[in-house]
């Protein structure tokens, strides 16, 4: 016979820590916590609220004052997944939920996730993510989550406890894919997920300039393919990561569009057309940096330091990985 189902008064009620990553972007933040903390169903009592600032300048505090109860952490500096765990180290929650600091919640969203967190049913619990404002043009960026399996931080919620079991984020990610590696990590645990549509988030597309397009391109293609293949690094190292990183990108591309087409139709193939001219341009750059990191990685104590370099140029931003 099956257990009957405990009521709803009688369950343990978790409290939730909503975790924030932001860097040098205060006004995007303000929106953010306007919505996360003024804008939810749930009640005020049953979440906390913390913001970790990359930022040397310190630039999100002034926006975190003007928010009762939100707590301000000065973030490491080394990029988005040693920032995720500063802030995640910070938390007090049973349950930690992720959102970046250019995301938009629904009023229902925490709602929900404390919902399907009360049942016990679920060690992480993924939301949906919906780009708005995205015209058909590579100049713009806005991530996507419609479907479960993504694991991506623009809207996950995880047990605390078993976030750090699993080892956390692998701090190596400095620039992007830190989720992507972490939800590696889940499905090969097998874990109890779900997918919550109506925990929606919704991110509005940026504009960006041609060289970031370029930089966004190498440094995905470089994080992507070290998250596939880095433990094969006998056959990567050297001049075959400049051979072998170029033809998985066309194989990858094939591959994608042919989800896209089944997916979307011609809608927005020029988008997507543009876009894999792109990454087959940067392609050769990717795998130079993948070579050089490898090179670093042999001769000193710091494996991550190429990457951090890029995470610096680029201002620091980081990106949901999907």
């Amino acid at each position: 016979m099956e257990a009957m189902p405990v009521p709803v008064t009688e369950r343990h009620t978790p409290f939730l820590s909503v975790c924030i990553i932001t860097r040098g972007r205060p006004a995007l933040l303000r929106q953010c916590l306007e919505r996360v903390v003024r804008g939810q169903l749930l009640e005020r009592a049953r979440y906390e609220v913390l913001v970790s600032d990359d930022d040397p300048q310190g630039s999100a505090r002034e926006v975190v004052e003007q928010f009762d109860g939100v707590r301000w952490i000065q973030g490491p500096g080394r990029g988005v997944a040693a920032n995720r765990n500063t802030v995640a180290r910070g938390s007090t929650g049973e349950w930690i939920v992720f959102v970046d600091d250019d995301e938009l919640p629904e009023a229902n969203w925490l709602e929900e996730m404390h919902k399907a967190a009360c049942t016990g049913r679920w060690d992480v619990i993924e939301g949906m993510v919906e780009s708005v404002d995205y015209p058909d043009s590579i100049f713009w960026y806005a991530p996507s989550v419609m479907s479960p399996g993504v694991f991506c931080t623009a809207n996950l919620a995880i047990r605390r406890e078993l976030l750090f079991a699993l080892g956390a984020f692998d701090e190596r990610f400095a620039i992007s894919h830190e989720d992507m590696d972490l939800g590696r990590r889940i499905r090969a645990s097998g874990i109890a997920t779900t997918f919550l549509p109506l925990a929606l988030v919704k991110h509005p597309a940026r504009k960006e300039s041609l060289s970031t397009a370029f930089s966004r391109a190498i440094q995905q293609q470089y994080q992507t393919f070290r998250l596939l293949h880095g433990s094969d690094a006998p056959t990567l190292c050297g001049k075959m990561s400049a051979l072998a990183l170029p033809w998985w990108t066309i194989v990858y591309l094939y591959r994608c569009m042919r989800i896209e087409a089944a997916a979307e139709g011609v809608g927005r193939w020029k988008r997507y057309s543009i876009d894999s001219v792109i990454r087959l341009l940067c392609a050769p750059f990717a795998a130079v940096r993948f070579w050089r990191n490898e090179l670093s990685q042999r001769r000193g104590p710091n494996p991550g330091a190429c990457e951090d370099q890029q995470f610096k140029q680029m201002g620091g931003q980081g990106r949901c990985a999907s």
